[in-house]
């Protein structure tokens, strides 16, 4: 009945929040950057007098902005389905405060993106194979828990970022995942700080290259 049916429900509904959120990071950014170098504007370099790393640093905050945004557009479409999840407030600002961190590793793939491929069909190549299997071996569609996932698999999974921020939404709004809190903190926290950082310098990396040639 309705019962059995509304944790599948919350599931599903955690789940499409994480993809909105962490599409949006990825896309706004990425093709601000990529629409930006095709068009030979580049207005963030010739007008704005900032360092290079701080015009990156405004697109990742940007990409966040973006993100941010599309989970809370989804995340209201979700407590429309299941309004048990709006239960606990204090797990939504819990979860509110780390949303941007989570977030954050997908702003800063986005910019590396959109400064490294050539053309949209290039970014369109890039979506379909990183941010896609992403999304499907993330949990973010159905728990890991149907999977029989081990507890020792648990650091294969986090290798996956879209997996830390899906077991992190579920582990605050709903009962806790797979992935515990010390493992998300542990080992996930790190783990989403070095990507954003290695985005970051390989962006800023081929900005000098293409400066250059």
């Amino acid at each position: 009945g309705q019962e059995d049916s509304s944790p599948l429900l919350a599931n599903v509904a955690t789940g499409l929040c994480a993809i909105a959120a962490a599409r949006w990071a990825f896309v706004y950014p990425a093709l601000g950057l990529l629409t930006s170098r095709l068009s030979r504007s580049h207005l963030d370099e010739r007008m704005c007098p900032a360092p290079t790393l701080v015009i990156l640093a405004g697109r990742i905050v940007a990409g966040v902005g973006a993100g941010m945004m599309a989970f809370a557009l989804s995340a209201a479409s979700a407590l429309l389905l299941v309004p048990s999840m709006a239960a606990d407030f204090h797990a939504w600002v819990r979860l509110a405060l780390q949303l941007p961190f989570l977030i954050l590793p997908f702003a800063a793939c986005g910019v590396l993106a959109g400064q490294a491929v050539r053309t949209h069909d290039g970014f369109t190549s890039v979506d379909a194979l990183g941010f896609f299997p992403a999304i499907l071996l993330s949990g973010a569609l159905f728990p890991l828990e149907s999977l029989g996932v081990p507890q020792s698999s648990e650091v294969f999974f986090l290798a996956n970022p879209m997996t830390i921020m899906v077991e992190q939404i579920r582990h605050n709004l709903l009962n806790p995942g797979i992935i515990q809190d010390a493992a998300l903190l542990l080992w996930g926290a790190p783990f989403l700080l070095m990507i954003t950082l290695s985005g970051v310098g390989l962006c800023h990396m081929l900005q000098r290259r293409d400066r250059t040639t």
